[in-house]
């Protein structure tokens, strides 16, 4: 395989794109590791993949070292006509860092004109306790054996499923983009 047909991909938090601008994130992902592919955290409630780290875990060399209060959500504009079957509608990340901006709208066209494939990520979250600021949702939540409520989605829940392929419609046909990673880390 030459080189330029492998794939060489990396994950990527909206806040980077807002802390360091769109031509610096795709120059230093180009530079320094080649990437010719993205997975834009578009929507998630984890630090780990979608704001700035912990300040306990240390500071990157690069970018805004200072606490972000990552509520989580949407880093898309969710389209509400795809919304309108399911309970779960309101999930805009509420953020005031995120605000204009556009996860997938805004860097679509810098990734294409670079060549390089964008892949929007949603990370349903492995956190025991997630805060998710969204109006129903814990309606959705597992129940143990006990019958006590989870913090985290039922998969089984049709709800819950329903709202999760409203998502994956809606980023594929109101963005263009080259596809969706799933991340369900449980």
């Amino acid at each position: 395989m030459a080189k330029e047909d492998n794939f060489v991909g990396i994950q990527i938090g909206a806040i980077s794109f807002i802390d360091e601008g769109l031509t610096k994130v795709f120059d230093t992902i180009q530079e320094k590791a080649g990437a010719n592919a993205i997975f834009v955290s578009a929507l998630s409630w984890s630090r780990g993949n979608a704001g700035r780290p912990d300040p306990s875990w240390g500071y990157a060399d690069h970018g805004v070292a200072k606490e972000d209060h990552l509520i989580g959500g949407a880093f898309f504009n969710p389209n509400p006509e795809y919304y309108k079957n399911t309970f779960l509608r309101e999930f805009k990340a509420p953020d005031k860092l995120y605000e204009g901006f556009d996860a997938l709208g805004d860097v679509a066209p810098e990734a294409h004109k670079r060549d390089v494939k964008l892949y929007a990520y949603y990370c349903e979250t492995a956190h025991k306790e997630p805060r998710v600021p969204v109006i129903n949702f814990p309606q959705i939540a597992e129940v143990d054996a006990y019958g006590r409520k989870a913090t985290r989605p039922c998969l089984l829940n049709p709800d819950y499923r329903s709202w999760t392929f409203s998502i994956f419609e809606d980023m594929i046909r109101s963005y263009d983009m080259d596809g969706i990673l799933w991340g369900i880390e449980r």
